[in-house]
């Protein structure tokens, strides 16, 4: 009797929930699949329209999600991308990446959208959610903007992320326009 063995392999899209700098595959496969409806709190969810992706990092640690979890994204339109509330974790496209082989998406924990650059102002702005002295938030936030392309300088949000190599978190500033989608669920 000859029997075979059927194992379905998905391939997901990789979201680095870590440095940047950190190589990771655009994809990877995964044994089985992602339901197109799940429980949460007992109550059946459709997630047919979210993206499936692979979370590759543990920066959103705080925020329950982990390295290889599995996680539902809803894309969010462009004029959805200005009205942001309720502090979610993004996925954000990584502009400029120069290594063609590596991930495309960041996930980065929603602060607010910074509408001048005046340092202090932004930091009185988010104290409450900031959680780093405001000289290390300055310091952080400086280098991340001047990173920026010029025709990338406006319309900005402001995020946060752990950094895993030297246990502390960021903050960082992203172009509006990187916003790809907001996490709705993590398995």
């Amino acid at each position: 009797m000859i029997m075979f063995l059927i194992i379905n392999f998905k391939s997901l899209p990789v979201v680095k929930a870590g440095k940047v700098t950190k190589l990771c595959p655009k994809t990877k496969h995964i044994l089985g699949y992602m339901p197109d409806t799940i429980k949460v709190n007992g109550t059946k969810i459709d997630v047919s329209h979210d993206e499936k992706m692979l979370v590759s990092g543990n920066s959103m640690k705080f925020f329950n999600i982990y390295d290889g979890q599995r996680i539902y994204v809803r894309r969010l339109s462009d004029s959805e991308k200005f009205n942001i509330t309720r502090y979610p974790v993004l996925v954000f496209h990584i502009v400029n990446n120069p290594n063609k082989d590596d991930a495309d998406y960041k996930l980065r924990k929603f602060v607010g959208y910074v509408d001048s650059i005046q340092w202090t102002d932004i930091f009185s702005k988010f104290k409450d959610k900031i959680k780093i002295s405001e000289k290390d938030f300055i310091r952080q936030c400086q280098s991340k903007y001047q990173r920026l392309p010029d025709a990338e300088r406006s319309n900005l949000i402001l995020s946060e992320t752990y950094d895993e190599d030297n246990n502390r978190i960021c903050y960082s500033l992203h172009p509006v326009n990187s916003v790809y989608g907001k996490v709705e669920y993590a398995l």
